[in-house]
């Protein structure tokens, strides 16, 4: 299973729908875009710390960028920015899981709804 940044954002704030997810999963991973988001949100060293000891806790693998994701990213971006809204970061996030033919956990339906051939899983 691949998470997206709401729910590991939710895991980490201990929230119980997102923890049984995480915990309940076979395989756990997450796009390098989702780290770039969730490390984004650190006030300090010490919460970067905690963040990245989180995700190897966990035992959550990072799924690093490719070219091939990138292309994909863009191909996405050239498609849905303009009239669904899809941003960059979220056009990276699908891109790595139809890549790998992950399904995504997220609770945001509304970012990732109109991308044809993504496994987008919704249970909150």
């Amino acid at each position: 299973m691949m998470f997206d940044t709401d729910v590991v954002i939710d895991a980490m704030r201990l929230r119980e729908p997102a923890m049984r997810a995480i915990t309940d999963a076979s395989t756990r991973q997450v796009p390098t875009a989702v780290l770039l988001e969730v490390l984004q949100g650190a006030r300090n060293k010490r919460e970067l710390a905690e963040m990245r000891a989180w995700f190897t806790t966990f035992r959550i693998a990072i799924v690093p960028l490719s070219a091939s994701i990138g292309v994909r990213a863009a191909e996405l971006l050239e498609k849905h920015a303009l009239c669904d809204g899809l941003e960059g970061m979220d056009a990276l996030i699908a891109a790595t899981a139809l890549e790998h033919d992950c399904e995504l956990l997220s609770w945001n339906r509304k970012h990732f709804k109109h991308i044809a051939g993504l496994n987008l899983h919704i249970d909150k």
